[in-house]
Order: C-alpha cells, then sequence, then structure tokens
C-alpha cells in the first residue's frame, strides 16, 4: 500500500526562522540563555544590565527571557549570580536554550526581540 500526501507540506515555518511553526508559542522569539544585553555572547555585561533594571532603575532587559539565566519564570539577583558563577567560578552551564533557541518552560516572562537571533540567516 502507498500512501500518498495530497494535503501539502506536513509542517511549515511560515516566518523562516528555521523552526516550525508548530513547536513555537504564539510570539515565541529565539533567545540565548543569560544574555541580557542581548549583545550576543554571554559576559559581565549581562550581570550588570540585571543588577542596573533590578536596583537603579535600569533599562529593562530586551529580552526578559534572556534575562533569566535561572530559568525560574522571574528576574532576580539570582540571575546576576548565576552569570557571574558560571564566568568566573565554573558554575553549572545555563539552563537551555544556548544560541538562538526558544524557552523550554513556560513562564509569564517573554522576549520583545533578540537581535544577535534575529540577524542569523
Amino acid at each position: 500500500m502507498v500512501l500518498e500526501n495530497v494535503s501539502g507540506p506536513l509542517a511549515a515555518d511560515a516566518d523562516g526562522d528555521g523552526l516550525l511553526d508548530e513547536c513555537q508559542a504564539p510570539g515565541a522569539r529565539p533567545f540565548q540563555r543569560g544574555d541580557a544585553s542581548a549583545d550576543g555572547r554571554v559576559g559581565i555585561t549581562d550581570a550588570v544590565v540585571v543588577l542596573r533594571f533590578l536596583f537603579s532603575g535600569g533599562a529593562a532587559p530586551p529580552c526578559a527571557d534572556a534575562a533569566d539565566a535561572d530559568d525560574d519564570g522571574d528576574l532576580r539577583l539570582t540571575d546576576a549570580l548565576r552569570v557571574l558563577l558560571r564566568l568566573f567560578l565554573g558554575g553549572e552551564p545555563l539552563p537551555p536554550p544556548g544560541r538562538c533557541g526558544l524557552d523550554p518552560t513556560a513562564d509569564e516572562l517573554g522576549c520583545e526581540g533578540f537581535e544577535p537571533c534575529e540577524a542569523r540567516p
């Protein structure tokens, strides 16, 4: 028996981002965990961005999901500490996603945009 697909493709990528549409929550955007400054790499600046936002009225990170370094669904001091521990004391790797992935956990944080991932072909 031979089956033929006459209805068209089984999966779609309407926005051309390389991720199947059914694998993305509505409005989900790819990002890199820990990169609060959205400069394409995780560094000390990311911890400073979170600390300024939390304690001195600094601008909100462009992608709250990226700033949530411990992936607990909130922006807290622990996010800055997690980045610093990873960078300087060899702490545990940050939770997924790595480079340009979607958040594997549901939470109230979002991602307005993450330019390093939007610029990828």
